[in-house]
């Protein structure tokens, strides 16, 4: 695996409003797995109830789901769709590129609504969370388990499958 040298995504950590919120719109997870690529967590970006309703789209922004990123750029990986929050090269270029094989690449709708497939964050490997702070491959059989923030009475632990949406299903 490559060295990452300089910064792929510039998340906004702020609020709408403007106040700088730390520890609000990110979970704490990085995570390599053996297939080579890199799984990143991103919260909902509020304090409760995904207030800026973020979570059920694809193509607002990084937002409430685990990314999956090839900072390698392997053969047969694809650039991501153009976005603001993509660090560049002086040549225009990202510093990664996505997996061929993630869920939402050439996705024309989710859940039920229309998009254009230009817009949607490609990186985006599963979708439906809302703040994973920790997550972990089992190692006999690949299966993500992701530690999710709870609303008010409990936490969340979730098995990630890919399937249509690419949802997380509680456990």
């Amino acid at each position: 695996s490559g060295a990452l040298l300089a910064a792929v995504l510039a998340i906004d950590r702020r609020w709408p409003a403007g106040a700088f919120v730390a520890g609000v719109l990110l979970g704490t997870g990085f995570l390599a797995r053996p297939d080579g690529f890199l799984y990143i967590s991103v919260g909902d970006g509020g304090s409760k109830n995904d207030e800026f309703d973020n979570a059920r789209f694809i193509n607002k922004g990084f937002h409430a789901a685990i990314l999956r990123i090839d900072v390698d750029k392997k053969p047969g990986s694809v650039p991501p769709n153009p976005h603001p929050a993509i660090a560049r090269d002086a040549s225009g270029a990202a510093f990664y590129a996505v997996p061929a094989d993630n869920p939402f690449i050439g996705a024309k709708s989710h859940h039920g609504q229309p998009l254009d497939p230009a817009t949607v964050r490609t990186e985006i490997w599963a979708t439906g969370l809302r703040n994973v702070w920790r997550f972990s491959f089992d190692p006999p059989t690949g299966r993500l388990f992701a530690a999710d923030v709870g609303q008010n009475l409990y936490e969340e632990v979730n098995l990630i499958t890919i399937v249509g949406d690419a949802v997380a299903r509680p456990l």
